[in-house]
């Protein structure tokens, strides 16, 4: 999966179990699947999958980023720091700092991460090869690995989206298209 921002990543299916968070009763997340149900421990926000593992932001560890295996059903803090809007891509999860706002991506072949944007990112989406964040002075893209960042409008948005290879905007006021 890309990535998984649509629901807020609170559901997500992989090997055919459908993983849901309960933000209801805030109980935990679950497995469904061939016939059974199963209880997790963690509040798994943002979901993406590869072949092996569940990334996520998990809200009953400080919002820290983690990685589920599922074959085993362990965790695994991958950054001890809340991470908002996960996304997964080629091997690196790119999220916003809760604290510093700043856009972050975190290569987990290396394991390490790097600021792509250290301008109070309010929302941000991947298309293409391209990174496009909002700040509180407007709207920038980028590559993958930060370079080459150019601005594309002075109107900050609280919302991005892309459909049919248009940007739209949701600002405070109005949706820009």
């Amino acid at each position: 999966m890309r990535y998984n921002l649509s629901n807020g990543g609170l559901v997500t299916i992989l090997n055919n179990k459908i993983y849901i968070t309960d933000i209801k009763k805030f109980t935990g997340t679950y497995i469904i699947g061939s016939g059974h149900q199963k209880q997790l421990d963690g509040l798994f926000w943002f979901m993406n999958c590869d072949d092996s593992y569940i990334y996520y932001s998990d809200q009953k560890r400080e919002n820290y980023l983690l990685r589920f295996n599922i074959c085993t059903e362990s965790t695994e803090v991958i950054v001890e720091s809340p991470c908002y809007g996960v996304i997964f891509i080629d091997g690196c999860c790119y999220y916003i700092n809760e604290r510093d706002k700043k856009l972050y991506r975190y290569s987990l072949s290396e394991r390490k991460g790097e600021v792509i944007a250290d301008n109070n990112v309010l929302c941000f989406f991947a298309g293409g090869d391209t990174i496009f964040y909002s700040t509180d002075r407007g709207i920038y893209c980028c590559t993958l690995k930060g370079e080459m960042r150019e601005e594309i409008s002075d109107v900050p948005g609280v919302g991005l989206i892309a459909l049919d290879e248009k940007i739209f905007l949701q600002t405070k006021k109005t949706t820009i298209f």
